[in-house]
């Protein structure tokens, strides 16, 4: 559960008594500024929480694939290299009938292999789809693949195996000869050099945009719970009296609000802070940490 912006604003009115001359637009407004702070605090803070992955496995003598609609930055993402694992398999389709479905059950309709859909990179009428728990002797070149909703194409090659690798391919460039990627000025992903099959798999990695709020029943990021109800309200409370341009606050709504965004990612960290109990029977020199007195 999360809190939504009609109770974050409910909240809010509790503090000021009267926000009435705040309309549903001007607040969705608010809203989705203080979204978007909370939700740079948190990338920044827990990376890894964000993150999602486009499965690329390249096709034959093609060197371009389409960035998802998500995707905000260069900064904010990178591609990495797969091994040959047993996790997942990577399958490329083409002459696709109906898109595929996140979970369905994936079936070859000539071999009977049967895959669980774990994401779909869809271009159009070509693909790649991530899968799991794979039964059967696997999939045949240009044999027809259905899933159990609307999913129905051909497979393009065959299944490659994979496992994630935290191991980043570098930024190259155009023409390049190097093993890499780069971007160009559509946003499409260019890998070089040019693949010359289908055996490549790749991860690209990103940190999505954050999707608009547009209605006070939408959620923020925020979860349900108590200690950040308190740091939604401090952080509407200045956002409004900004909007309502009351200077004689502006200095200790600054305050507020970078206290609150810090304690908002004490709130968020990865791991806890943990402090040390210390030894009171060793010392140690303070050049170095050999130990000099053990009691």
């Amino acid at each position: 559960m999360a809190i939504t912006v009609a109770q974050g604003f409910t909240s809010l009115e509790n503090v000021k008594k009267d926000i009435s001359d705040m309309t549903d637009p001007q607040r969705i407004e608010i809203a989705n500024f203080v979204n978007n702070l909370f939700y740079e605090v948190w990338v920044t803070t827990d990376t890894n929480r964000w993150l999602e992955n486009l499965i690329v496995k390249t096709f034959a003598d093609q060197d371009t694939y389409s960035v998802p609609s998500t995707w905000r930055d260069l900064q904010s993402s990178g591609m990495y290299s797969t091994n040959g694992g047993s996790t997942y398999q990577a399958l490329n389709y083409d002459n696709e009938v109906g898109g595929f479905t996140v979970g369905s059950t994936l079936t070859g309709t000539v071999s009977g292999t049967t895959a669980t859909i774990v994401s779909v990179v869809d271009y159009g009428a070509y693909g790649t789809l991530q899968l799991s728990n794979v039964s059967g002797d696997g999939f045949e070149d240009n044999e027809q693949i259905t899933d159990a909703a609307t999913g129905d194409a051909l497979c393009s090659g065959v299944a490659k195996n994979f496992d994630y690798l935290d191991k980043e391919i570098p930024e190259t460039g155009f023409g390049s000869s190097k093993q890499g990627y780069w971007l160009n000025d559509d946003n499409d992903i260019v890998i070089t050099p040019t693949p010359k099959n289908d055996e490549k798999v790749f991860v690209f990695r990103y940190i999505p945009q954050l999707t608009n709020l547009t209605s006070t029943g939408d959620p923020f990021i925020l979860p349900d719970d108590i200690r950040f109800k308190e740091l939604l309200r401090n952080a509407l409370l200045v956002a409004y009296d900004v909007w309502d341009e009351d200077v004689g606050m502006e200095g200790v709504d600054d305050q507020r609000f970078s206290r609150t965004l810090q304690n908002f990612a004490k709130l968020v960290r990865r791991t806890p802070r943990v402090m040390r109990n210390p030894s009171h029977g060793s010392f140690y020199t303070k050049s170095s940490s050999t130990k000099i007195i053990n009691n």
